[in-house]
């Protein structure tokens, strides 16, 4: 108890002078919380001192100025000191309830935007990669007061409610929380999972309130516009007669369903049409999987061109999220080799995929893919960062060119991005009149991989890096198979090509033998740390994806 009780004399003594920091208050108010002593320890030294402070600066005032003829000096009037003093062991009791109910919400984000003192309604459980709007954030484990603004500006965050329900939010995401069965998302997603015990809770948006009974949902929310998603049980989603124009006012989602709701309210009739599920990348656990990955990427400052394939139509899956290089299906040559295809069990069964179309007979003569309706200029720094699954099925090795990412200017200029050839393995080229890049790392058919290129133009010639992983692996590890270099050429401007090349004419050719679940473009060489967590965040269902497309 004696280390305990010198703990928290020196903590108190800190907090009292102003000077404490947040893991401190955090220690603080754990040890309040735990003990009746501590409490009344708390409250004595504020009131001491609040009193000390009052007394010190009362004698300094008296020893300022004369006293007034007839008075003793330091003799004010007794009844305006007790109400000071009342006044002082009020704000005494005000601090140690700020104490029991969560001090660090006095130091930390997630405070109260009103600024008030309020029962702490959730804790923040884990955080991954985040980056907050402000210079403060909540610990791990912190207590959120009601009226708690988070504001992320990437990253995940899961906050679990006093009620027992969880939410999971997606950066750039802003979030209230409301009280223990209630938060108000402003912008951004989240995913909520709700135990029987906290059926009712609900979720607010501008537009809409999407109310639990007993299930898990996920909730994205822009300009005008929220998309519901139900993955287990069924919710309720609530508008008011006056924003429904006379239509349900409580409209029920069931599991494996999605909706939209358009319009602001006092802006006309709110309109609720059907969504296709899987059309927003909802984060569903931080235990790991490709969502988890892509939210990662979609949070960092150097992503300049992003395809996650996702979408309601074909023409939302093409759209590029991040700049202005949307897609199109293009075919290769005559026109032939069957149709692209877009399927959703890919590296775990809720990340859409790419397949683009080869021809088995006609090697990369015939086939389909993808490829930009704008130029790509690009940058003299670039990483590119896809997830790829292998399935070559030509039997000549002799000849074989498969693309995943590439670029053409003319016959000598071009850019073999991501490229597998002869048994699969994984190369660049960079100027038509050179020689392959080798690696000596071979794609294995059957099996999904995490790759990343980075390229650093230097003059005439550019530096490779290349890292795989293989995700069939129980621990995937990131193999560094191109390290440092050197290839003829400079990555070209031109039409980009996703899941297909370009011939030496710039023809449409040497489409892609297998699927793409992600191909992300970085205007910088990202960090052998960075490529390392964004793995991480995929390792731990990886052991799932061996299987996940032959199944297709």
């Amino acid at each position: 108890m004696s280390r305990v009780t010198g703990e928290l004399a020196e903590l108190v003594d800190l907090f009292c002078e102003g000077d404490i920091a947040p893991e401190q208050a955090s220690r603080l108010e754990a040890l309040v919380a735990e003990s009746e002593p501590s409490r009344d320890y708390l409250l004595d030294c504020f009131h001491v001192h609040c009193e000390l402070a009052w007394e010190f600066g009362r004698q300094r005032h008296d020893s300022s100025q004369p006293a007034a003829p007839g008075m003793v000096p330091g003799a004010g009037n007794s009844q305006r000191t007790r109400r000071r003093a009342w006044a002082l062991a009020a704000m005494a009791v005000a601090l140690l309830v700020a104490a029991t109910l969560g001090l660090t919400a006095i130091f930390r984000s997630g405070r109260p935007k009103t600024g008030s003192l309020a029962p702490s309604v959730a804790r923040l459980e884990q955080a991954k990669d985040v980056r907050w709007c402000d210079d403060l954030a909540p610990a791990i484990d912190a207590p959120l007061p009601a009226g708690s603004m988070l504001v992320l500006e990437q990253g995940l965050l899961e906050v679990v409610f006093q009620s027992g329900a969880r939410m999971i939010l997606q950066g750039p995401a802003e979030v209230e929380l409301q009280s223990p069965s209630a938060a108000v998302l402003l912008r951004g997603k989240l995913t909520a999972e709700v135990p029987a015990e906290a059926r009712g809770f609900a979720v607010h948006t501008p537009n809409a309130t999407v109310v639990d009974l007993g299930t898990r949902f996920g909730v994205a929310c822009q300009a005008g516009q929220t998309d519901v998603e139900v993955f287990l049980g069924k919710v309720l989603l609530r508008l008011d007669d006056a924003q429904s124009g006379g239509g349900p006012q409580e409209l029920p989602i069931t599991a494996n369903s999605a909706v939209r709701v358009n319009g602001l309210p006092g802006q006309g009739i709110l309109k609720v049409t059907s969504l296709a599920t899987g059309s927003r990348n909802f984060v569903q656990s931080l235990a790991g999987s490709a969502a988890l990955m892509q939210a990662l990427a979609e949070g960092d400052p150097h992503l300049i061109h992003y395809y996650p394939f996702e979408g309601e139509t074909n023409t939302d899956k093409l759209r590029d999220r991040r700049g202005n290089l949307d897609l199109h299906e293009v075919a290769m040559r005559d026109g032939g080799g069957g149709r692209l295809e877009f399927l959703r069990t890919g590296p775990d069964p809720s990340t859409p995929v790419l397949v683009p179309s080869r021809g088995e007979a006609f090697g990369g003569i015939r086939g389909r893919g993808l490829q930009s309706q704008s130029v790509f200029q690009p940058p003299a720094a670039m990483t590119i960062e896809l997830l790829l699954y292998f399935s070559r099925a030509d039997k000549d090795p002799e000849g074989f060119i498969a693309c995943a990412a590439s670029t053409r200017n003319d016959a000598d200029h071009c850019g073999f991005l991501v490229t597998a050839i002869r048994d699969g393995e994984l190369t660049c080229l960079l100027d038509g009149g050179a020689e392959w890049l080798r690696s000596e790392f071979k794609f294995i058919p059957g099996r999904w991989y995490y790759v990343a290129s980075t390229f650093r133009v230097k003059g005439p010639d550019t530096e490779v890096n290349a890292f795989a992983a293989d995700l069939s692996d129980k621990t995937p590890k990131l193999n560094w198979v191109v390290q440092n270099q050197i290839a003829p050429g400079v990555p070209v401007s031109g039409p980009l090509g996703i899941g297909k090349g370009f011939d030496g004419q710039t023809a449409n050719a040497y489409p892609w033998a297998g699927q793409l679940g992600l191909v992300a473009i970085y205007d910088a060489v990202l960090e052998s740390q960075t490529l390392e967590k964004h793995l991480k965040a995929l390792s731990p269902r990886s052991g799932v994806m061996q299987d996940s497309a032959a199944s297709n």
